[in-house]
């Protein structure tokens, strides 16, 4: 096999040679019910509203207007920009078989089939660290 050759079992899995079958920085919240079970166990500060809020806050959207996200944040959020063909006819191919399809997963529901946002700017990725870290160090003289 080359680096980059990768199988697809009969059940779904990726049998890989070497490297990563899925190489992106994909962005989703966790789920509601999750965050609101841990408030039930006195975690208060990990309810669903509070996660919500600091969720709007790191977040700096760049894309229609789909479900409730923040514009002012470190962590550029953004749809696919290069869409593979076959995405769309995946997501019809769902629905036809009864799947729930959704717009995206940022809504605190997991179920059902829908197109990953993923965190990049300018092309490039931009994940936590470059997104909080890197202004942070720029700033003390670190980098």
């Amino acid at each position: 096999m080359k680096a980059r050759d990768y199988i697809i079992d009969g059940d779904g899995c990726v049998l890989e040679a070497s490297g990563s079958a899925i190489n992106a920085l994909v962005y989703t919240q966790g789920l509601r019910g999750d965050y609101d079970a841990w408030m039930d166990s006195r975690c208060l500060s990990l309810a669903s509203r509070s996660c919500s809020r600091n969720f709007l806050r790191s977040e700096h959207f760049n894309g229609p207007a789909t479900a409730p996200h923040g514009m002012d944040g470190r962590l550029r959020l953004s749809p696919a920009r290069n869409l593979q063909p076959l995405a769309p006819k995946f997501l019809q191919a769902c629905a036809k078989e009864g799947l729930l399809t959704r717009i995206e997963r940022c809504d605190g529901a997991h179920d059902g089939a829908y197109l990953a946002l993923g965190t990049t700017r300018h092309g490039r990725r931009n994940s936590t660290r470059t997104g909080y870290l890197g202004p942070m160090r720029r700033r003390v003289g670190h980098g």
